[in-house]
C-alpha cells in the first residue's frame, strides 16, 4: 500500500490536486465525470503498489514523477475470464535499465494460434477448457547477449527438447496437450533479469509464479495447461511460489503420533510406522495427524471411537482426537481426505487390536478396530498412496454389537423356534400360535461360528447346528437348508442340545434346563456352541439397549447451525436427520444426512423454533429413532438491504483523515453495505469516521488495511472469518455470508486495488455489489474474482483479502 510523507500530503492539500490513492478503496478520482482521468501520484522512496508478488519496477529508488494526461477504457466480460484492457503508458521511473519486453502465442485446440501478448499478459484460454498444444515466445532485440529457451511436456510424448525463442515448442494440430512448461534465459540476459511464467492448469486453476528454468504445471495427472502468462524481472524479483508445481509422483508425507497409557505423547512418526505399542497391553487414548509437504488442496480428517463417548467430532490437520487424562480407550478410528488430495490419493490405515492383534487394511473413511467389543487399540499404521493403487480387504473392523436370540414354542408339535428376527418372532406368534419365552441368549454379529438353521419339512421340526459336517449330512437327506440363524462364539457361554427319543425332537438350553432333561430320560448330547457371556433373569436376557444419540447445535452465523450427532453406537450408519420449523407443521421439513452437517436457514421457510428427529441404522435394525434436539434462527437471509456508493453527493466531497470518502472510502461503504444485512444502520461517512477514530484507516494509510477492516467488523458487534483458498470463499458464500473482497485490475484501474463486497453464490458465480460507481455490479465467476484477487502488503496482512463477515 502506498504511504506518503506529511509535508508532501499537505503541498498536496495545498493544491488541492484530485488524487489517486492505492489500497482498500482507495482507486478513482474525484474528477469522475471525465473520461479523460488526469493523476498527480507521488510516493516516499522504496514504495511501491503491486497487484502480484511479482509485480516489478525497474528502479530500486522511486522518485516523484507525474504522469501524463491520457484516457484510459477498460472494458471486461462479466461471469467470464476474458478482459481486453486499452490503457496508456504507465508512468516513466528514472532508471538506468531499459527492460526489454516478452512477446509470446499459444496455440489453442480449435483455434490454431493466438494473437501475440506480451509482458504478463494472458495467453491462450480461461474458463473455455481448451488444451494448448504450442507455445511460441521471444524477447525483443536487446543489446545484450543470450536468447530465451523454452520445453514443454506433451501428452504421450513427455519433455520435449529446449528451443529458443520465435521457435515452437510443442505439437500443433496434433490434439497432444502441454501439461507443463519450463524456460530459462541465457548469457547477459541470465545476468541481468530472471524469466517468471506461470500456468492455468484443467481442474487446478491457476499455479503459482515460477521461473529461471523450474517446471510450471503438473505431471502425472493428464491435465491440460489452458494458458499462461511470461513477463521479464529484474534480476532478483522472481519469487517461486509453493505451488507452481504439482506432481503426482510427490506423495504427501503424513506425520502422526499417539497419547499412549502410561507414557503420554510418543515422539512422532510417519509414512507407515507403528504408533502407539503393542505386546504391552497398553492403550491409546489420543491421537494427532497431519499431512507435511503438500501443495494439493484439502485436508486429512479423522475421527476416533472413545469409551463411554462413541465416535467423537471430525478433528483435521494436526488437531486432538481422542482424550487424555480420562483413562479412557479409543477403540477404532476413520481417517479421510478432502479437497485435491482425496481426489488423487487414498489415506491407508490399519490399528492394532486388544485380542485380534494387526486388523486388515482398509481405507477413506472406513472404521478400522473394533465396536462394541471393549477392546483396546493398541497402534496404528498410516500411510498415503495414488489413488487406486493399493487394494484393501479383509476384516478391518470388527463390529461386536449384541442382537437377542427369542426362543418361541410350539405346543401342538412340541417344537422350539429360535430367531434373532423381530419380524419372524412376531409372525410364528401371531399367525402359528407360538409361544412366547422370551430371550434366551444374544447374538454376536462379529461372532466366528455359524449356527445353521434346518427344516425337517414332514415334522416342521427345525434343527440348529455348528458343525458345517452335520449340516450338509442333514440336507442330503432332505432336510430344507435355511441359512445362518445367528452367530456364536468360540469361547463363551455353553448351550447344550439333548435329544428326546420318545418325541424325536432336540432341546437347546443352557445346561441348568438341560439337566433337568437328562433327568426325564433325554439324552444329553454335548454342548452344540457358545454365545456370548450375559446373565440370564428368567426367561429373559439382558436386551441390548436401543441405540441412543446427543444431538449437539452450533450456531455457525448467517443463519446457519451445525447439527452434530454424538454418542452414537458402534456401526451406526446410514444417519438421517429431519428438520424442520416449528411454523405450519412440518411445511418446510428437509432430510439431512450424515451425523455432522449444516442446516442452513435459506433451506426453509421460518425464522423461530426449530425440531430435529435422528434415525439411525446399525445392525439389523434400520432406521430407528434415537432422539431430538432443537434450535433457533432469529433471520434466515443476510443479503445486503440497501446499495451505497461512495461517490453519493451525500458524502464523496467528505475529508476523513487522509483523503475523502469519495476517492477512498470503498471498504466503509462495501462494509456498510454488508452490515445493512444485520440490522445495523450505518453509511459510507459514519462507516469511515468510525475506522478512521479506531483503526489505521486514512491515519497513517490512505484507505483501509486488511485488519482494520476486520477490526471494525469486529468493533461493530460481528465476527470474521477468512477465507484461505477458493474453496474456503465458495462454502462462505454459500452459507450465506456477505464477503468483502479486496481486488485487482481490472476491478479497478492499474497499479490499485479495490474492495468490493460478494454475496451468495450460483452455479460457479457470485454477486458484487460495487461500492464506486456500480459498474462492476453483478454476476461473477468465482475463479475469475479469486484469480484477481489483491496482493498488496496492505490489503494481505491478515494472509488473504477476503473476510467473511457473520453475527
Amino acid at each position: 500500500m502506498k504511504r506518503i510523507q506529511l509535508s508532501l500530503l499537505l503541498s498536496i492539500i495545498l493544491l488541492s490536486t484530485p488524487l489517486y490513492t492505492s489500497a482498500l478503496g482507495n482507486t478513482r478520482s474525484s474528477a469522475v465525470n471525465s473520461s479523460v482521468t488526469t493523476t498527480t501520484s507521488s510516493t516516499s522512496t522504496g514504495s511501491t503498489t503491486t497487484t502480484d508478488p511479482t509485480t516489478f519496477s525497474t528502479s530500486e529508488s522511486v522518485e516523484e514523477t507525474s504522469t501524463t494526461t491520457s484516457e484510459t477504457t477498460s472494458t471486461t466480460s462479466k461471469a467470464t475470464d476474458t478482459t481486453t484492457t486499452t490503457q496508456a503508458p504507465a508512468k516513466t521511473e528514472k532508471s538506468n535499465i531499459t527492460m526489454p519486453q516478452i512477446f509470446y502465442k499459444t496455440f489453442v485446440e480449435k483455434s490454431g494460434w493466438t494473437t501475440p501478448v506480451k509482458n504478463g499478459e494472458l495467453a491462450g484460454t480461461n474458463g473455455q477448457s481448451k488444451r494448448i498444444e504450442a507455445i511460441n515466445a521471444e524477447i525483443e532485440s536487446t543489446d545484450l547477449t543470450g536468447t530465451l529457451e523454452y520445453a514443454s511436456y506433451v501428452q504421450e510424448k513427455g519433455w520435449l527438447p529446449f528451443v529458443q525463442q520465435k521457435e515452437n515448442s510443442g505439437t500443433p494440430n496434433s490434439n497432444l496437450q502441454i501439461e507443463a512448461v519450463k524456460m530459462r534465459l541465457t548469457g547477459e540476459l541470465a545476468e541481468k533479469y530472471d524469466i517468471a511464467y506461470r500456468v492455468h492448469v484443467q481442474n487446478f486453476g491457476w499455479l503459482d509464479w515460477t521461473g529461471n528454468g523450474e517446471i510450471s504445471g503438473s505431471l502425472g495427472f493428464s491435465h491440460r495447461v489452458e494458458a499462461i502468462e511470461i513477463k521479464l524481472l529484474t534480476k532478483g524479483k522472481l519469487k517461486i511460489g509453493k505451488r507452481s508445481f504439482i506432481d503426482l509422483k510427490t506423495i504427501p508425507k503424513i506425520q502422526y503420533e499417539a497419547h499412549v497409557q502410561n507414557i503420554g505423547w510418543q515422539a512422532p512418526v510417519y509414512d507407515g510406522e507403528v504408533a502407539g505399542t503393542f505386546g504391552q497391553s497398553k492403550r491409546m487414548e489420543a491421537l494427532r495427524i497431519r499431512l507435511l509437504e503438500t501443495n494439493l488442496t484439502g485436508d486429512i480428517e479423522y475421527t476416533t471411537h472413545v469409551q463411554n463417548k462413541g465416535w467423537l467430532p471430525y478433528s483435521k490437520n494436526g488437531q486432538q482426537s481422542g482424550t487424555t487424562g480420562n483413562s479412557l480407550r479409543i477403540e477404532a478410528l476413520q481417517v479421510n481426505l478432502t479437497g485435491e488430495l482425496g481426489k488423487y490419493y487414498d489415506v491407508v490405515y490399519r490399528v492394532h487390536s486388544q485380542n485380534f492383534g494387526w486388523l486388515a487394511w482398509t481405507k477413506n473413511n472406513e472404521p478400522a478396530g473394533t465396536g462394541g467389543c471393549s477392546l483396546r487399540a493398541e497402534a496404528i499404521e498410516i500411510k498415503i498412496v495414488k489413488k487406486g493403487t493399493v487394494q484393501t480387504g479383509g476384516k478391518s473392523f470388527i463390529d461386536g454389537f449384541l442382537t437377542p436370540v427369542y426362543r418361541m414354542y410350539d405346543p401342538k408339535t412340541k417344537h422350539h423356534f429360535f430367531t434373532q428376527n423381530n419380524d419372524e418372532r412376531s409372525n410364528v406368534y401371531y399367525f402359528l400360535s407360538f409361544e412366547n419365552e422370551g430371550v434366551r441368549w444374544a447374538s454376536q454379529s462379529t461372532g466366528e461360528v455359524a449356527v445353521y438353521r434346518l427344516l425337517n419339512l414332514t415334522t416342521m421340526e427345525h434343527m440348529y447346528t455348528a458343525n458345517e459336517k452335520e449340516k450338509n449330512s442333514l440336507v442330503k437327506s432332505g432336510w430344507k437348508y435355511e441359512g445362518i440363524a445367528f452367530r456364536a462364539v468360540k469361547k463363551g457361554k455353553p448351550i447344550y442340545r439333548a435329544y428326546d427319543v420318545k418325541n424325536n425332537t432336540h432341546h437347546w438350553a443352557e445346561w441348568a434346563e438341560i439337566k433337568g432333561l437328562i433327568k426325564a430320560g433325554w439324552k444329553n448330547e454335548g454342548i452344540a456352541f457358545y454365545v456370548p457371556e450375559e446373565k440370564v433373569n428368567g426367561e429373559s436376557l439382558k436386551k441390548p439397549q436401543l441405540p441412543t444419540a446427543k444431538l449437539q447445535t452450533t450456531y455457525l452465523g448467517t443463519g446457519n447451525v451445525k447439527l452434530s450427532v454424538t454418542n452414537l453406537p458402534s456401526g451406526a450408519y446410514d444417519i438421517q436427520l429431519p428438520t424442520w420449523s416449528n411454523v405450519n407443521g412440518q411445511d418446510d421439513l428437509v432430510w439431512y444426512k450424515g451425523n455432522n452437517v449444516i442446516v442452513n436457514g435459506r433451506s426453509h421457510r421460518s425464522t423461530g423454533n426449530y425440531t430435529t428427529h435422528m434415525y439411525i441404522s446399525v445392525g439389523r435394525l434400520k432406521k430407528v429413532y434415537v432422539g431430538s434436539g432443537n434450535f433457533s434462527l432469529k433471520q434466515l437471509n443476510y443479503k445486503p438491504k440497501v446499495y451505497f456508493s461512495q461517490l453519493d453527493s451525500r458524502w464523496r466531497n467528505n475529508r476523513v483523515g487522509l483523503s475523502t470518502v469519495g476517492s477512498s472510502g470503498c471498504v466503509p461503504t462495501s462494509l456498510s453495505m454488508a452490515f445493512s444485512a444485520f440490522g445495523i444502520k450505518t453509511d459510507p461517512y459514519m462507516m469511515a469516521l468510525f475506522l478512521n477514530r479506531h483503526t489505521s484507516y486514512n491515519n497513517s494509510i490512505f484507505g483501509c488495511a486488511g485488519d482494520a477492516a476486520m477490526k471494525g467488523i469486529q468493533l461493530k458487534g460481528l465476527k470474521s472469518e477468512l477465507a484461505w483458498n477458493k474453496n474456503q470463499l465458495v462454502d462462505q458464500l454459500k452459507m450465506g455470508r456477505p464477503v468483502l473482497a479486496l481486488l485487482a485490475p481490472p476491478f479497478v484501474e492499474q497499479g490499485y486495488t479495490h474492495g468490493v463486497l460478494l454475496y451468495g453464490y450460483t452455479n460457479g458465480k457470485t454477486q458484487i455489489y460495487d461500492p464506486y460507481d456500480n459498474r462492476n455490479s453483478g454476476m461473477w465467476s468465482v475463479d475469475y474474482i479469486w484469480q484477481h484477487q489483491s496482493y498488496d502488503k496492505d490489503d494481505r496482512n491478515l494472509g488473504s483479502v477476503f473476510l467473511a463477515i457473520r453475527d
